[in-house]
């Protein structure tokens, strides 16, 4: 999750088991939103959810869901997509740049 300093924008990427369905989707809580009602709208491959000020793309990926939710008012539906899109699992390049080096712990 990724809060900017100030505390005026968050953007969040969850994965996690499970599935989301025309039935499910509402139910199921939008990040910290969870008072709040959830609208489903179905996007291609990937479900739109709303609820107070926060959207989100829940994406089906086998017996996973990829989430990518942001307040609405600081990242437009488009970008949410297209970020919603290009999540992939990190390849061992991708890894390596991303991870600390171990330094030979656990060696």
């Amino acid at each position: 999750m990724y809060r900017s300093e100030d505390g005026a924008t968050k953007f969040a990427l969850f994965a996690g088991r499970g599935t989301i369905t025309a039935e499910s989707c509402p139910k199921q809580p939008l990040g910290e939103v969870s008072d709040r009602h959830v609208t489903c709208e179905r996007d291609g491959d990937a479900w739109y959810r709303t609820a107070g000020g926060s959207h989100e793309y829940a994406v089906p990926d086998g017996a996973m869901v990829v989430r990518l939710i942001a307040d609405a008012d600081k990242v437009d539906r488009t970008t949410l997509r297209e970020a919603a899109s290009a999540v992939h699992r990190p390849d061992d390049a991708e890894l390596a740049a991303l991870l600390p080096a171990t330094a030979g712990a656990g060696t």
